[in-house]
């Protein structure tokens, strides 16, 4: 795969183990749902080493030109067609780098920037489910029976009353619980995540994880982010 050409460990967790099978059966007799996910963990410290070998590997290719701190100002069409994007780069200068294909991944901290680029150019929206949970952190040994395994136990619940959908994600065995911050309006906004070293020294005692509700909005509704 490409994470092993640059790094990334050959271990992986959640195949071909009877205690994953175990597990599974436990799961449905409480009518829960274990979604099977093949998992190579880099851990924090490795992860770096692994995005920076891609790094290395593009940015010495022909054509190919990372800008960092250039800001995306909005998208060109023309005739109806993309065209370009409008940058405003480190110096203060601006440019246009032309193109018949953009893909705009802004993340998380550009989605009011995505917005505004949807409305600007005529672009067709639709709500998604927002996630709204909590990240739980829990002794290592309650999730032992699991993480050993599976590394990410990754459970889907309905709950009884409404059946919203209920799932763990993004679950860090011995992990750290971290707070992220993302510009935005209003202050910006503030998330709890958390994450996992590779080496077991590194390791806490607590296992982390998140446990998240999906809401799709059944009314018409244009704040998802904001109401998330």
């Amino acid at each position: 795969t490409i994470y092993l050409h640059f790094g990334a460990p050959k271990k992986v967790f959640g195949l071909g183990s009877q205690a994953a099978d175990k597990i599974a059966y436990e799961a449905r007799r409480r009518n829960i749902q274990l979604i099977r996910c093949p998992v190579r963990h880099m851990g924090t410290e490795y992860s770096y080493q692994v995005l920076k070998a891609m790094y290395d590997y593009l940015e010495k290719k022909p054509q190919f030109t990372f800008l960092p701190h250039t800001t995306a100002e909005r998208i060109v069409e023309e005739n109806g067609r993309v065209a370009g994007v409008e940058l405003t780069l480190e110096n203060g200068s601006t440019c246009c780098v032309e193109g018949e294909n953009v893909v705009a991944a802004p993340g998380r901290g550009g989605a009011a920037w995505l917005s505004r680029i949807a409305k600007e150019t005529g672009l067709k929206t639709a709500n998604n489910e927002v996630d709204i949970g909590v990240r739980v952190e829990v002794p290592n040994g309650v999730m032992d029976p699991l993480t050993k395994s599976l590394y990410e136990a990754k459970l889907i619940y309905y709950s009884d009353t409404f059946e919203n959908k209920v799932r763990t994600f993004c679950m860090n065995p011995g992990g750290i619980v971290s707070e992220e911050h993302y510009d935005g309006p209003n202050g910006g906004l503030a998330v709890v995540n958390g994450h996992s070293y590779a080496e077991e020294e590194r390791h806490s005692d607590n296992t982390n994880f998140a446990l998240l509700v999906s809401t799709k909005f059944t009314q018409p509704f244009n704040q998802p982010i904001e109401y998330g």
